[in-house]
C-alpha cells in the first residue's frame, strides 16, 4: 500500500456520495439537470484553465462527473434522491490566500469502483432500493 491511500472511511464516503449523486441526476427533471451542471461550470470557472462544458458532459468519467455534480446539488441544496441520506463530502479547506475552497477532485481521487470500501457502499445503497448497476460508473 502507498503513503497516500484514503482511509477506509473516505474511501466508503466518497462511494456513497459518488453513486447518490448519479442516482439523484437521473432522478432530475430536465431544467433541474440543466440548472446543476449551470452550478458545476460556475464553480470551474477560472479553475480550470481551457475548460468547457462539453469535455465535462462528453469526455469526463462518470464518476468524476458525479463528484462535479455531488458538490453542486449540495451547494444548491438538493438534497439525495435517497430519504434519510445526506451528501458525504469531503470538509471544505480554507486556503490562506483565499475563500473555503471544496474539492470534488479530491471526492473523485478517494474513489475506487473496485475497492471493498465501493462493494459495501453499492450494498448498502441497495438495501435503500438503489440499484447501481444502472448507473454506469463501473464495477458496479
Amino acid at each position: 500500500m502507498g503513503l497516500f491511500i484514503p482511509s477506509y472511511e473516505r474511501r466508503y464516503n466518497a462511494a456513497i456520495a459518488i453513486y447518490l449523486a448519479a442516482y439523484t441526476f437521473t432522478t432530475m427533471a430536465p431544467e433541474e439537470r440543466a440548472r446543476v451542471d449551470e452550478r458545476v461550470y460556475a464553480d470551474m470557472d477560472g479553475g480550470l484553465v481551457g475548460f468547457s462544458p462539453i469535455e465535462f458532459q462528453k469526455m469526463w468519467p462518470p464518476p468524476m462527473q458525479a463528484a462535479w455534480r455531488a458538490y453542486a446539488m449540495s451547494g444548491l441544496g438538493i438534497p439525495p434522491a435517497i430519504e434519510r441520506e445526506v451528501w458525504r463530502l469531503p470538509k471544505s479547506r480554507r486556503m490562506l490566500w483565499s475563500a473555503p475552497k471544496t474539492d470534488p477532485t479530491r471526492l473523485y481521487s478517494d474513489f475506487r469502483s473496485y475497492d471493498e470500501a465501493a462493494s459495501r457502499a453499492r450494498s448498502f445503497l441497495k438495501t435503500k432500493g438503489l440499484d447501481t448497476q444502472t448507473l454506469g460508473l463501473w464495477a458496479s
